[in-house]
């Protein structure tokens, strides 16, 4: 069983954001006891070994992506486990050469609202595409470059 999550200060809303302060004032103290809330965002993280929330990654060496229904691995995995022959054990320890799909890691671009386009490049496809094509810096720099700039959430 894991410990709640502390929920972020809630900022100031003002005047202008009734249906925000509307939405706050229903939430159960409870839910956001278990939750974490980004208040940037404005998106909910669930912890991802919650019994009835959470979406824990897939049990494959290097896939990051959220396993559901009591299964051990990804749809994506799952499917070239089938085709390979190989026992569950020996895929699962085998490094993902590629992975499709959406993640359950953030950018780490700070207060991007965008998944990481893979684990290796750990950036949203913008500033993936930013850092490889027009920057051409690496990561660590790239990260601390003044034209890098959050993205909003696609969803």
């Amino acid at each position: 069983m894991t410990a709640p999550l502390q929920v972020a200060a809630e900022p100031f809303l003002g005047e202008d954001d009734p249906r925000t302060r509307q939405i706050v004032e229903a939430l159960d103290p409870e839910f956001l006891r278990i939750v974490r809330w980004d208040w940037e965002l404005r998106v909910i993280f669930y912890p991802k070994d919650h019994p009835v929330l959470g979406m824990p990654d897939c049990c494959v060496n290097g896939c990051s992506r959220g396993v559901r229904f009591e299964r051990k691995m990804c749809m994506g995995c799952e499917r070239a486990w089938k085709q390979s022959g190989q026992s569950l054990e020996d895929f699962a320890k085998m490094a993902k050469p590629r992975m499709l799909g959406m993640r359950q890691e953030m950018c780490r671009v700070p207060r991007c609202g965008r998944p990481a386009k893979s684990a290796r490049s750990a950036l949203c496809d913008p500033h993936h595409r930013q850092r490889v094509d027009t920057l051409k810096l690496p990561v660590e720099e790239f990260l601390r470059h003044p034209a890098v700039t959050p993205r909003a959430g696609t969803g």
